[in-house]
């Protein structure tokens, strides 16, 4: 696979991408390199940190003059990322101090994964909640508002209901339905952001949100996995689950209070306001909708292209490799005598720190290098990760040769995953964008609990060492199946906004063929 990655990189001459030719003229240019890296930190880095006091002046008095989510910039972003932190919260608890707790306590690595595969299930479910949220709505108290709420207050109770069973461990049944129904609560809040994101997002915030939506998911994950996991030896795993109630409460707080647009009713006893402002949102909006078969056949339109059709296929065998994760918990508690707090503190919040790292540096290098491009290497270097698991079995002892290690490996998979997402939103046809991304992302949650389902069949014929070469092996699907995706080509052939043909970035449609005397043909669109 590295073979025909190096074959795809010299075909499509990669090495413009990387290092463009104007920055590669003269021996003397390259002396100024540093000169470019220091403007660079100059610029990014130190005048933003030192205009932070000004940011946050500025922040406040935004606040206090909006008064809804479609007026004020900042209300926006606090919004989402406070959002995006209650979906991160409960997963974290559940995927990393739960279930150290479960294996802890006697079970074993193929019943964590049965239980990782069911709580993953309902993310599969989010082509279903898209057109649902769209065509039910309350639009007198917004139109994404209620849904948030609603699903929001599923997610509390059904967490609380873990509280009146005596024995998780007797209960696992039982536990995992009730996470499942949560985890359903969750994935309909996700699909409800998302819309609302989408919604009241200016073309060009979508980045700069999407980065702190994601942060701020990352941060609920070391809340809930690590910071809480830590609590779980000395108070208990029940006293842990009761803590999260109240965040969550107090995160349901946000929307509760908030209007999308202004005019919005707040609860029943309030009176609709009539207002001018609120009617161009409304009426532009109301304008856009389209009956449900425009609705079907832009969808059909947004799949009927190469790229996208096969985008589908990379993200339905993108996290076969998943299996390993459950494997990986009980190699370090079980074999290598890791405790919960040690296994919850290392994987809860110093992994996830990397991944969320991982994520912000692949998304700011997709944006310069290219998404497809860092994607196929990313994977590519997660698979040698993967299978670097099993090399360093030697050294599963080790505590500081592994956590150094996971870290890393923790770094790249953000790296590689948000430059994946990236791909999938470039591949969005936007008058099927909810449809065709949440479809996307269902692929992708399908693919992790069909690994997760392979865990129990791989363990009984493999030992974990082999596994985790498998594992590695399964990583390189990713990379193999992106080497014939454009991501350029819904922009070009369906959005109209790429004239220039000049870089296809498909090696089954390269466009270097011209210069062996073929003709540049014009896009098909």
């Amino acid at each position: 696979v590295i073979a025909i990655l190096v074959s795809v990189m010299i075909r499509e001459d990669w090495g413009d991408i990387f290092f463009p030719e104007k920055e590669r003229k003269s021996s003397d240019e390259s002396l100024n390199i540093s000169y470019k890296i220091y403007g660079l930190l100059q610029t990014k880095i130190f005048e933003p940190i030192l205009r932070i006091p000004e940011t946050l002046r500025n922040a406040r008095q935004e606040w206090k003059e909006g008064s809804n989510l479609s007026d004020s910039r900042i209300r926006r972003y606090v919004s989402l990322s406070i959002l995006y932190t209650a979906q991160g919260l409960p997963w974290g608890f559940t995927s990393v101090a739960f279930a150290a707790f479960l294996v802890d306590n006697g079970s074993s690595a193929d019943e964590v994964a049965a239980l990782f595969a069911l709580v993953a299930l309902p993310w599969t479910f989010k082509f279903i909640w898209g057109p649902m949220i769209d065509v039910i709505q309350i639009p007198n108290y917004g139109r994404r508002r209620p849904w948030v709420i609603f699903a929001q207050t599923g997610m509390i109770i059904t967490l609380g209901f873990l509280l009146f069973i005596p024995d998780f461990n007797e209960s696992l049944p039982l536990v995992t339905t009730v996470l499942f129904i949560h985890n359903l609560f969750a994935s309909l809040q996700d699909v409800s952001v998302d819309a609302l994101a989408v919604d009241i997002l200016e073309p060009e915030e979508v980045g700069t949100a999407n980065g702190f939506m994601f942060a701020s998911k990352r941060l609920g994950i070391i809340a809930g996995g690590g910071i809480l996991g830590l609590l779980v030896i000395p108070f208990g795993i029940k006293t842990v689950i009761a803590i999260q109630l109240p965040l969550l409460f107090l995160i349901m707080l946000m929307p509760l209070f908030l209007r999308e647009n202004p005019g919005d009713k707040l609860f029943p006893w309030n009176e609709k306001m009539d207002t001018k402002t609120n009617q161009k949102t409304v009426n532009s909006i109301e304008s856009e909708d389209e009956n449900f078969g425009d609705k079907v056949k832009n969808i059909i339109t947004a799949f009927s292209i190469k790229s996208p059709f096969i985008f589908i296929f990379v993200c339905l065998l993108g996290e076969f490799w998943y299996f390993i994760d459950p494997i990986i918990i009980e190699i370090f508690i079980e074999d290598s005598g890791w405790s919960q707090s040690e296994y919850n503190f290392i994987m809860g919040i110093l992994v996830v720190f990397a991944v969320m790292i991982g994520q912000l540096v692949g998304g700011y290098m997709g944006d310069i290098y290219g998404t497809r491009e860092l994607a196929m290497l990313g994977f590519t270097i997660l698979a040698l990760a993967n299978a670097g698991v099993g090399l360093l079995s030697n050294f599963w002892m080790d505590k500081y040769v592994m956590i150094l290690f996971l870290v890393f490996r923790g770094f790249v998979v953000g790296f590689a995953i948000i430059n994946m997402i990236a791909v999938a939103m470039r591949l969005t046809y936007s008058k099927a964008g909810g449809s065709q991304f949440t479809a996307y992302m269902s692929m992708l949650n399908l693919s992790a609990v069909i690994g997760y389902k392979f865990t129990d069949y791989m363990i009984g014929i493999f030992d974990f060492v082999t596994c985790m070469y498998i594992g590695g092996a399964l990583t390189l699907v990713s990379v193999i199946l992106l080497i014939f995706v454009d991501p350029d080509q819904t922009d070009r052939e369906l959005e109209g906004k790429i004239e220039d043909f000049e870089q296809d970035g498909d090696l089954g449609e390269s466009p270097l063929y011209w210069e062996e005397g073929g003709e540049k043909t014009a896009p098909t669109s």
